[in-house]
């Protein structure tokens, strides 16, 4: 697919949280990240906090997360991770040479944070459905307790 993705204006300038944001949608810790990047967690720590930070460090992360430099910087908080499926739908490509010649495709490592998402929304659903039994409980023995007293 030769389609582009416009990046929006409205672009988060601080790469620091950036960082954070797309480390915390793939389900890593500073640690885990300081790990791959044989750096301190610490450190990491102080990235995330930096706002600008220099384009050999943002290479280096990126690689760490199996994602591109631009969606470090052109990561939208507003729009979340809907840029990045756009991003890898629209420029996924197998052909290496799409890639030199400027596009921009994710060769041979794909993260699907769809799959993520899927598994977070679960948890959540059943996470909420058991607070709906509890309820549901309480509510019965409430009942009980009330119609008792009638």
């Amino acid at each position: 697919m030769d389609e582009k993705v416009a990046i929006k204006s409205s672009i988060c300038k601080h790469q620091g949280q950036n960082i954070a944001k797309w480390r915390e949608i793939l389900g890593l810790t500073q640690e885990q990240l300081a790990e791959r990047m044989k750096l301190t967690q610490n450190r990491i720590s102080i990235l995330e906090n930096k706002e600008t930070i220099a384009e050999s460090t943002l290479r280096d992360i990126a690689e760490a997360l199996g994602i591109t430099v631009d969606l470090l910087k052109a990561y939208d908080h507003n729009s979340n991770i809907c840029n990045y499926i756009t991003y890898v739908t629209n420029n996924n490509t197998n052909n290496v040479s799409d890639v030199k010649e400027g596009g921009t495709g994710v060769v041979n490592s794909q993260i699907h944070p769809i799959e993520k998402i899927a598994e977070l929304y679960e948890r959540m659903l059943a996470d909420k459905n058991d607070y709906i039994k509890k309820l549901e409980t309480r509510l019965d023995s409430f009942e009980e307790k009330f119609l008792s007293k009638m």
